[in-house]
C-alpha cells in the first residue's frame, strides 16, 4: 500500500495490528488481509497471486480498501499435509495451543 494510506489512517483511531477489507466491486468477492509495508506507488497494492485469484481480480483492476476490525477468532481445525508433522512430536494439540 502506499505511504499515503498509513498517512492517513495516523489520524484515525484504528485497531493494531491494522487490517483491510478488500472488495472486488466487480466480482463482489471479499477477503481480508493485514499489510507488509506502506511503500507501494500512489494507487497501487501489492498482494499475492492467490489473494488476486480469490477476488477474481487481474494485474490493473480496481480494488477497495477498507480499514476493519475483526473479531478473534475461537475455533481453528487443521489438518497436516502428511502425517510427518503428528510422527514428529509427541503432542501435537499441546504444542500448536502453546504457539498459536
Amino acid at each position: 500500500m502506499p505511504a499515503s494510506a498509513l498517512n492517513h489512517l495516523a489520524f484515525k483511531v484504528v485497531d493494531y495490528p491494522m487490517l483491510f477489507n478488500l472488495l472486488n466491486p466487480t466480482s463482489g468477492r471479499v477477503t481480508h488481509c493485514g499489510v507488509q509495508e506502506f511503500d507501494a506507488e500512489e494507487g497501487i497494492v501489492f498482494m499475492p497471486n492467490w489473494m488476486m485469484d480469490h477476488l477474481e481480480l487481474q494485474d490493473g483492476d480496481l480494488v477497495k480498501v477498507k480499514s476493519t476490525r475483526l473479531e478473534k477468532g475461537t475455533y481453528v481445525k487443521l489438518q497436516p499435509h502428511t502425517k510427518d508433522f503428528l510422527e514428529e512430536l509427541s503432542d501435537p494439540r499441546t504444542v500448536l495451543e502453546t504457539i498459536l
